[in-house]
């Protein structure tokens, strides 16, 4: 099959029949990002331990490992029959305070409404004040003990500082713990970074520029990696490898991302100049890459190449098998040779 492939290279391609207009792009040199390609490993920016806030026996774990919690979720509750009727009883108390308050109000102000300043009984009016007073200060004696009942029963509740995943669970239902003691661990995943160690000798190139790209899938497929200028360097070498860590900052949001995934970043360390044309010019069959190329008299030639790195935006570095200035066809698929179906799978 392959010699059959090289054959057909040895044979010159009749102009297009009757088929759509070509496209094509000139092949050109230009000036590229030079980048170093490291592995690294994706970590949580925010992991937390939530701990006891109250002494008691944990009554209910509401989330187990791996399991996702929403920001303010309930995680655990303790035992918390004392606290709940300490706040019934703090809620009637200020209830209470609130209706005699009120009452005491508005006797004075229908006192106030009903006599004129003359017929008013001075001493009876104090007596009312001085109730009101008395009712104003009690009524802020329950609104505080209300709020300490309150405090008291969510010290048993304990809640997500963030959405992320469980990770860990330090005690079970049932058994009892302090105040300090670790209930919980979880990690964020709206905040990721990754990981990575580099050659030494591309540390000043790596701060120089403060850019990093993070493949995501593939290297070879497109639109799979994003751009970060949030780049840490390590103040210290490893002695063992002489290579610095470094974190990179993920974009807030990125999607299908969990921490301890591999992936691999590639850091700008200078600039190049490549030979490029666009990837949707480049068709493979079997494992042979070519392309087609228009030559001055407007005839097409089919041609193989071998193709290097993607660059954005769609386009792709062409190794050898092309010179600058040569012209290819962006719709190689949609040729129409003589004696040939459309989209020749050159099989």
């Amino acid at each position: 099959m392959r010699f059959l492939f090289l054959f057909s290279l040895l044979i010159q391609v009749q102009s297009v029949l009757a088929g759509p207009v070509l496209e094509t792009f000139v092949a050109r040199v230009e000036i590229v990002d030079h980048e170093q390609v490291v592995s690294g490993v994706i970590e949580a920016v925010n992991k937390a331990t939530v701990s006891a806030q109250t002494d008691g026996v944990v009554s209910k774990l509401y989330f187990d490992i791996n399991d996702y919690v929403k920001k303010g979720q309930v995680i655990a509750e303790f035992s918390n029959k004392k606290q709940k009727k300490e706040l019934k009883s703090a809620k009637q108390a200020f209830n209470q305070a609130v209706s005699h308050q009120q009452d005491v109000a508005k006797k004075i102000e229908s006192l106030r409404a009903s006599l004129s300043e003359e017929e008013m009984d001075d001493a009876e009016l104090a007596t009312l004040a001085d109730a009101l007073r008395k009712a104003e200060v009690r009524l802020e004696e329950t609104r505080k003990k209300l709020s300490q009942a309150r405090e008291a029963l969510e010290a048993t509740l304990i809640r997500a500082p963030y959405s992320g995943i469980v990770i860990q669970t330090h005690i079970q239902a049932g058994e009892a713990a302090i105040v300090g003691q670790s209930i919980v661990t979880g990690v964020s995943l709206d905040n990721l970074r990754v990981l990575s160690e580099v050659p030494q000798k591309i540390v000043s190139s790596i701060r120089e520029y403060e850019r990093a790209r993070i493949i995501l899938l593939d290297e070879d497929v497109e639109d799979s990696s994003v751009l970060s200028d949030i780049i840490t360097i390590f103040p210290f070498a490893n002695p063992r490898t002489h290579a610095f860590g470094v974190r990179v900052e993920l974009p807030h949001g990125v999607s299908d991302l969990f921490p301890g995934m591999y992936v691999k970043v590639a850091f700008l360390v200078g600039e190049n100049t490549r030979l490029l044309i666009p990837s949707r010019a480049v068709i493979k069959r079997s494992e042979v890459t070519g392309v087609y190329v228009q030559n001055l008299d407007g005839k097409v030639l089919l041609r193989q190449i071998r193709v290097g790195a993607r660059y954005q935006p769609g386009m792709i570095e062409v190794l050898s098998g092309l010179e600058e200035g040569e012209k290819v066809v962006l719709n190689p698929d949609e040729l129409i040779f003589p004696g040939q179906d459309e989209a020749d799978s050159w099989e």
